[in-house]
């Protein structure tokens, strides 16, 4: 984790956050009369229902995981495809050439095992070194047009490359962003559940336990429940 990244204030699930911010709700609208004492109104209690909707309206993990997944599938047809034509091409230059200079000239390299970025640099390089050549690998069936679809390919690639990346990057933000509300809607959540709990700590136990957000682990009691500034 990055020392920059933030921290969740909360140790429960996101879901689980929002169904004890819905259920906090339905508790004080229940009580509003006994909130109207601590000057909680509906206004107020709105403040819980306003952060709940945008934290479930925000982009979820897996929807995020999901454009980054279309994205590199998107991303790795286009590669395969790219890897078939500058095959050909090095079967036809070594047919033409054997394994002498001009051969070498294109630095075909482990072609099953280039990473993206070089590949895109291979593609570049094979339509250079093919079109010096095309007189002569025209015998072979290289055409300009063939040279002309690498090119493509290799352009579709490299956007391609930053598309996936920028998803990557999106999800990155998207998560931080995801923490902020959450941590605001937790906090606000903790703040109301606290002034409930006061209300009905020495008069009526179930009540009380409506506004308890989480539980201590083996002890029974509830934990202390403090939002953080």
């Amino acid at each position: 984790m990055s020392q920059n990244e933030l921290k969740r204030d909360y140790v429960i699930g996101d879901d689980e956050v929002m169904q004890r911010a819905d259920a906090l709700v339905l508790s004080m609208q229940r009580d509003a009369a006994d909130f109207a004492t601590r000057m909680v109104d509906a206004a107020r209690i709105s403040e819980i229902e306003d952060q709940s909707t945008a934290f479930k309206n925000h982009p979820t993990d897996q929807e995020l995981l999901g454009l980054i997944s279309t994205a590199t599938e998107i991303k790795d047809a286009t590669a395969l495809n790219l890897r078939k034509k500058i095959a050909t091409v090095r079967s036809m230059a070594e047919t033409k050439f054997g394994n002498n200079g001009k051969f070498r000239t294109f630095d075909f390299g482990g072609l099953s095992d280039l990473p993206d970025s070089d590949l895109y640099r291979t593609a570049r390089r094979v339509v250079r070194v093919g079109t010096s050549f095309l007189t002569d690998l025209a015998s072979e069936g290289l055409t300009a047009a063939f040279l002309t679809e690498i090119t493509n390919l290799a352009d579709k690639l490299d956007k391609q490359i930053d598309d996936m990346e920028a998803a990557i990057e999106t999800r990155d933000i998207k998560t931080q962003e995801r923490v902020v509300l959450g941590n605001k809607l937790w906090n606000t959540m903790v703040k109301y559940a606290n002034i409930g709990k006061s209300l009905y700590e020495f008069s009526d136990e179930a009540r009380y336990n409506d506004y308890v957000l989480t539980e201590s682990v083996g002890t029974g009691g509830s934990t202390p429940e403090t939002p953080n500034s």
